[in-house]
């Protein structure tokens, strides 16, 4: 709870800028253009994602990472959790990539004080019930050489609406058409009243890259690139990309020279190379680790409260936890407290329900899950399992974010003195993601951000919660939910947010998650890199602020 105050004032600016795009008219003047960088505040978050395949022109390296501690003067190296893993697509969670490290730009750009502002949009408007305009930047070139233009806004666009998967939040369900009118405007037309479309333009999956991305069969090209401040100019597949400052950017400069990203999926290897020298930015400090660096005057360590919550995914429609009954259970069996105090150290505060009480739509009302394991035993009676009829269920978690194995293995003795066996698996996050999708698991820990994909809490109900939800690890699927959802999208933003609220309470009382804790990131860098900060939704961590001295 110590951390509310200082998210209170990021989500308030949340709050205000979902009231502005409620309005029929939702202008954003221009007078000092945007960058993927702001000189604000604190915050950067979680791991990206972004675009797909095919590397031509790409320079492959040896099998053996290269010799970072001789790095040219201008240059650094950082490393992130999740490399590409879908060939780059823009639609997937690759496009996360494009954004974090510059290569892309969306038309709308959250900053890091939480303010919606111009990205390759100048402005926008809301023109009536289902159009939105967009006045798209002039002057700007994609990296490879060729113009940003409405049409190829436009293109981008469509392309992205029209993916076999499109993004969360971002689908033909909600936008009908995407046109040019003139030579500078863009407009969107929805099926249906949408008040937070410009808030579903900040993800990196609407990053507009280069025409000559877009291959014919559907695969991305990344080394066409986008408008951002850096140009994509190698992948070692699985390994690393490197980046190099783009000189014809339209914003303000980059300080960088250039800088590597090294995808290490390990916490303890993360933390290693920052302290070796290796690597000068590292980000999901295990907790563990925390003293090693916070006592080493040549390291800085950044603490940045995040709109993230910690939850157990359960499996809703196939095996044990089908039955509402033995959710419950597993609910009453958790010890939130003891995670949040011990487990994480006091870095977290216990969840109740998927919004942290301070947030706007938060419902302070919902139903609880206190720690009652004689509740939970009673509760496994009633559904019948006992002695004579043993639990056993599947609880898998992740390694790219460390706490989560601490949490599975408190977790894990907090089921097993209610009854409940279970059999833990912890590997990379990728093997797992298939058969959660499919259905084929009972419980996964998970770190999920509820503004990371739309900058507004129904990006994530849909996703998550919702039927046709791209993101429905629980596989919960319920019609008035959906109704209630659909009917928000054309809500002024009180009645939204109390939409959100009702809605988390209906998550509660049927026990459809178990949400754990609200978290923190904890990132680290070298004291000679200036400039660097924590994205509040996870949108950017490289930007053109960052710099290396000395």
């Amino acid at each position: 709870m110590r951390h509310r105050n200082r998210l209170l004032a990021a989500l308030a600016a949340v709050a205000i800028l979902a009231a502005a795009c409620g309005d029929t008219t939702d202008a954003v003047d221009d007078t000092a253009p945007a960058t993927t960088a702001t000189t604000a505040a604190t915050t950067d978050t979680a791991p990206a994602t972004t675009a797909a395949p095919e590397a031509p022109a790409t320079t492959q390296a040896d099998d053996s990472a290269p010799d970072t501690t001789a790095a040219p003067a201008g240059t650094l190296v950082v490393t992130e959790t999740f490399g590409p893993n879908a060939g780059w697509g823009i639609e997937t969670d690759d496009a996360l990539i494009y954004t974090n490290y510059g290569i892309a730009e969306p038309l709308v750009v959250v900053d890091f004080d939480g303010n919606l502002v111009p990205g390759l949009a100048v402005s926008w408007e809301r023109r009536s019930e289902l159009e939105w305009v967009f006045e798209i930047r002039s002057g700007v070139t994609f990296h490879d050489g060729s113009d940003l233009t409405a049409t190829a806004v436009a293109d981008a666009l469509n392309y992205l609406l029209d993916s076999p998967t499109p993004p969360r939040g971002l689908t033909r369900d909600i936008v009908a058409s995407v046109t040019v009118e003139g030579d500078s405007t863009v407009l969107m037309t929805t099926n249906g009243p949408d008040a937070v479309l410009p808030q579903r333009l900040v993800s990196g999956n609407s990053a507009i890259l280069s025409p000559s991305a877009y291959r014919a069969d559907r695969t991305i090209d990344p080394f066409a690139g986008g408008t951002g401040p850096f140009i994509l100019v190698e992948e070692v597949p699985d390994q690393l990309i490197r980046l190099e400052a783009n000189p014809n950017y339209w914003g303000d400069p980059p300080k960088l020279a250039g800088f590597e990203v090294f995808f290490v999926p390990d916490g303890q290897v993360r933390s290693g190379m920052l302290r070796s020298g290796e690597a000068q930015i590292i980000a999901q400090v295990p907790i563990t680790d925390l003293p090693l660096l916070e006592g080493d005057p040549n390291l800085v360590v950044l603490k940045t409260p995040l709109p993230r919550t910690t939850s157990v995914y359960l499996n809703n429609v196939a095996g044990p936890t089908a039955d509402q009954t033995v959710r419950e259970a597993i609910n009453y069996a958790i010890d939130r407290e003891l995670i949040a105090a011990s487990v994480l150290e006091g870095s977290d505060d216990p969840a109740i329900g998927p919004f942290p009480f301070w947030e706007e739509w938060a419902d302070p009302t919902i139903r609880a899950f206190p720690y009652e394991p004689d509740t939970a035993r009673a509760l496994l009676a009633e559904a019948g399992y006992g002695d004579d009829n043993p639990l056993t269920l599947r609880l898998w978690t992740y390694i790219e974010r460390p706490q989560l194995a601490d949490i599975a293995v408190a977790m894990q003795a907090m089921l097993r003195d209610v009854g409940i066996d279970t059999e833990l698996t912890i590997s990379e996050y990728g093997p797992l993601e298939g058969s959660v999708l499919a259905g084929d698991f009972d419980l996964f820990i998970l770190s999920r951000s509820h503004l990371l994909d739309v900058y507004d809490p129904i990006g994530f109900l849909e996703a998550d919660y919702g039927c046709d939800g791209g993101y429905n690890l629980s596989h919960f699927c319920d019609a008035e939910f959906d109704a209630a959802l659909t009917a928000a999208r054309g809500l002024d933003t009180a009645e939204r947010y109390a939409v959100y609220g009702e809605l988390s309470g209906v998550l509660q009382d049927r026990a459809i998650s178990g949400f754990l804790t609200h978290q923190i990131a904890i990132d680290a860098h070298s004291s000679n890199v200036v400039g660097y900060r924590t994205h509040p939704m996870g949108h950017y961590v490289i930007t053109t602020d960052v710099a290396v001295t000395g």
